[in-house]
Protein backbone atom coordinates (compact mmCIF):
# COMPACT_ATOMS: atom_id res chain seq x y z
CA UNK A 1 0.00 0.00 0.00
CA UNK A 2 2.81 2.40 0.85
CA UNK A 3 4.55 1.84 -2.50
CA UNK A 4 1.33 2.58 -4.35
CA UNK A 5 0.84 5.89 -2.55
CA UNK A 6 4.47 6.90 -3.15
CA UNK A 7 4.01 6.17 -6.85
CA UNK A 8 0.84 8.27 -6.99
CA UNK A 9 2.49 11.12 -5.05
CA UNK A 10 5.49 10.99 -7.39
CA UNK A 11 3.28 11.25 -10.47
CA UNK A 12 1.32 14.14 -8.96
CA UNK A 13 4.57 15.97 -8.09
CA UNK A 14 5.86 15.57 -11.65
CA UNK A 15 2.55 16.78 -13.12
CA UNK A 16 2.34 19.85 -10.87
CA UNK A 17 6.01 20.61 -11.51
CA UNK A 18 5.49 20.67 -15.26
CA UNK A 19 2.38 22.81 -14.87
CA UNK A 20 4.30 25.35 -12.77
CA UNK A 21 7.16 25.43 -15.30
CA UNK A 22 4.66 25.99 -18.11
CA UNK A 23 2.93 28.76 -16.14
CA UNK A 24 6.29 30.43 -15.47
CA UNK A 25 7.26 30.37 -19.14
CA UNK A 26 3.86 31.73 -20.21
CA UNK A 27 4.14 34.38 -17.49
CA UNK A 28 7.49 35.57 -18.80
CA UNK A 29 6.11 36.07 -22.31
CA UNK A 30 2.70 37.48 -21.42
CA UNK A 31 3.82 39.84 -18.65
CA UNK A 32 6.94 40.87 -20.54
CA UNK A 33 4.96 43.38 -22.59
CA UNK A 34 3.41 44.98 -19.50
CA UNK A 35 6.45 44.92 -17.24
CA UNK A 36 9.15 47.54 -17.76
CA UNK A 37 11.70 45.83 -15.53
CA UNK A 38 12.46 42.61 -17.41
CA UNK A 39 15.23 41.58 -15.03
CA UNK A 40 12.91 41.55 -12.03
CA UNK A 41 10.33 39.56 -14.00
CA UNK A 42 12.93 36.98 -15.04
CA UNK A 43 14.18 36.66 -11.46
CA UNK A 44 10.68 36.09 -10.09
CA UNK A 45 9.72 33.53 -12.71
CA UNK A 46 13.18 31.96 -12.59
CA UNK A 47 12.78 31.24 -8.89
CA UNK A 48 9.37 29.68 -9.53
CA UNK A 49 10.68 27.52 -12.37
CA UNK A 50 13.66 26.42 -10.25
CA UNK A 51 11.37 25.37 -7.40
CA UNK A 52 9.18 23.52 -9.90
CA UNK A 53 12.21 21.62 -11.18
CA UNK A 54 13.01 20.63 -7.59
CA UNK A 55 9.45 19.31 -7.23
CA UNK A 56 9.84 17.33 -10.47
CA UNK A 57 13.11 15.89 -9.14
CA UNK A 58 11.42 14.80 -5.92
CA UNK A 59 8.65 13.15 -7.91
CA UNK A 60 11.13 11.24 -10.05
CA UNK A 61 12.98 10.23 -6.88
CA UNK A 62 9.75 8.88 -5.38
CA UNK A 63 9.05 6.88 -8.54
CA UNK A 64 12.59 5.47 -8.57
CA UNK A 65 12.37 4.42 -4.92
CA UNK A 66 9.24 2.37 -5.62
CA UNK A 67 10.73 0.75 -8.73
CA UNK A 68 13.89 -0.47 -6.92
CA UNK A 69 12.03 -2.37 -4.22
Amino acid sequence: MEEKTKKIIGKIQILFGFLIVLAGIVGIFSLGELQEDYLLLLKMNGIGITLALVIIGQGISNLNKTNKK
